[in-house]
């Protein structure tokens, strides 16, 4: 299956280039400087580009195959019978009362010509090799196998997410929503959000930091509206210590919005799981008029983060002693 130039990204391509490959015990990555600035893609508003296709190259070995922006249909196209390959793929969901991020979702794929049981097998070891990886550039969400494309319908891809119902864009769609995302699209309404980023970039540099795994020092950052400016987010705090450091900047008469990367163990996973939570925090001085403007701004918040770095939940504790790591966990599919 061929398709189109500018979506796709052939094997014969990538091995133009320089080989370097990054060793995942049993698993290796061919090229993963591309792999990963592709990946990074799929959560770029900017960028129209919401599926990513991983290929084998040898036995052991995966590297970019291709990748697009016409969504589930596009990507079944691209899926050859004859392999086993590897996809991850941007969902936008409908009906999400607090915010409406893109997920995403790892198909591992089967093709129905594939004889080999051991081949089958192989690629379900490497799966979660293959996901440690994947994570590190974007948030996987869930995870759905597929043995012919009668599988993959939108059904049981936005099962695996969530049981809201998904909805696939075509790639004008998929360009033209997360352009308005990134602006900050007010729900409801229809109408563009005014708010601003004072000093964007400082606010951006400080949620690298906490999606930076080898940043030990932070691990959460803190954005609130400015004082009497209700279309104005600054940067208030950023710190390390964990849910307890951050639960010690509660506000008194303001809301905060927190981001804060949590790394834990999970049954049946040799590595750690690190994943990012957007947590809303309310002062107990705060006016009614602000509490009642605060889940709007929340969506706006949330869409600035969306831009920069992935998150995977939100939570609102209602006091200070909530905001534990157990409560946070709960919010987590694991």
């Amino acid at each position: 299956t061929h398709l189109p130039t500018h979506t796709n990204q052939s094997i014969n391509q990538s091995l133009t280039h320089s080989i370097h490959t990054v060793d995942m015990s049993s698993l290796k990555i061919r090229n993963p400087d591309t792999l990963h600035a592709t990946l990074h893609k799929l959560h770029d508003h900017e960028d129209p580009t919401d599926w990513v296709l991983i290929s084998y190259v040898d036995r052991d070995e995966v590297q970019l195959d291709s990748s697009g922006n016409g969504g589930l249909e596009e990507l079944k196209a691209a899926l050859d019978p004859k392999l086993v390959s590897f996809a991850i793929l941007g969902v936008q969901i409908e009906g999400d009362e607090e915010y409406n991020p893109v997920k995403h979702v790892l198909i591992t794929w089967l093709g129905p010509e594939v004889g080999s049981g051991l081949a089958k097998a192989r690629a379900a070891a490497h799966r979660r090799d293959l996901q440690t990886v994947v994570n590190e550039s974007v948030s996987i969400s869930s995870q759905v196998q597929a043995e012919s494309v009668e599988d993959l319908d939108a059904g049981q891809v936005s099962q695996s997410v969530t049981r809201m119902r998904a909805k696939y864009h075509s790639a004008q769609e998929v360009s033209s929503e997360r352009q308005a995302r990134s602006r900050s699209s007010a729900a409801g309404g229809g109408a563009h959000s005014r708010m601003e980023i004072v000093d964007r970039e400082r606010c951006s540099e400080a949620l690298r930091a906490v999606h930076d795994e080898d940043n030990d020092a932070v691990d959460w950052v803190i954005l609130a509206y400015v004082r009497d400016r209700k279309d104005e987010i600054e940067l208030v705090k950023s710190g390390g210590g964990g849910v307890e450091g951050l639960a010690a900047e509660w506000p008194t008469d303001r809301v905060y919005y927190g981001v804060i990367a949590i790394t834990y163990e999970t049954k049946g996973s040799r590595d750690p799981v690190r994943k990012y939570l957007l947590t809303t925090m309310i002062g107990e001085g705060v006016k009614p008029l602000q509490r009642a403007r605060s889940g709007a701004q929340r969506k706006d918040v949330a869409n600035f983060v969306l831009s920069v770095i992935p998150f995977h939940a939100h939570y609102q504790p209602n006091e200070p002693e909530d905001l534990t790591l157990k409560n946070l966990l709960s919010k987590f599919n694991d």
